[in-house]
């Protein structure tokens, strides 16, 4: 057996100064002695480390939206009682109502051109409407297909205007709002897409339906 003498130096001398070591040298090879001279890694290679999970992130994209002129519809259809339907289609064509009816005026085609790569990001709705006596929003929808319908706007608890002409707007989804349903440039161009309302009235009038999209080219 061989023994290596050294003299305690540097950090050990700290608690043996002067003090000679006396280590066997045939433990070196041993597997806890490789264990114990294993490399601690440095602050560095921490960085490193990461810097490579943080290169694996997917940044986010912002997007500058645009938003299309206010667009009005080309087709109106309303049944079970509804009456001048294309009085909807824009003001000083009359207006459409609804006799109390429970089934839904619907606008469609509005002739949208949206580029076929972009994505949409929300829809707005505004409805001029009125009522000749206390009234409310039952449900605001809108259509894709032939007759599918999402989930509703509608502002329940919200009167409409009192007055058979008073007709205001109110407005339904946003530049952000998606209705709860992804949509896609075609679903938008096409003369199927729509809205469709029902009202809480005895008789709700109807004057003008305007969709605007906003979108990301």
């Amino acid at each position: 057996m061989r023994w290596l003498s050294i003299v305690a130096g540097g950090a050990l001398a700290a608690w043996a100064v002067g003090c000679t070591l006396l280590v066997n040298t045939g433990d070196l090879s041993s597997p806890s002695a490789e264990a114990d001279a294993a490399p601690v890694p440095s602050d560095s290679g921490r960085a490193d480390a990461s810097n490579d999970v943080s290169s694996d992130v997917i940044p986010t994209i912002a997007c500058e939206a645009v938003t299309t002129p206010g667009r009005l519809a080309q087709e109106a259809s309303g049944t079970n009682g509804w009456d001048d339907e294309n009085g909807a289609l824009g003001p000083g064509g009359g207006r459409a109502h609804s006799n109390g009816s429970d089934s839904p005026l619907i606008l469609r085609n509005f002739g949208f051109e949206i580029p076929a790569t972009a994505r949409i990001q929300g829809i707005r709705v505004d409805i001029s409407r009125a009522a000749c006596e206390r009234s409310f929003d039952k449900s605001i929808t809108l259509t894709r297909g032939s007759g599918t319908f999402g989930p509703s706007r509608a502002v329940t608890d919200r009167e409409l205007p009192r007055g058979c002409f008073d007709f205001e707007d109110a407005q339904y989804g946003g530049p952000t709002d998606l209705w709860d349903e992804s949509w896609t440039p075609a679903d938008l161009n096409a003369p199927t897409f729509g809205v469709a309302m029902t009202f809480e009235s005895p008789d709700a009038h109807v004057d003008r339906v305007q969709v605007t999209v906003s979108y990301c080219p």
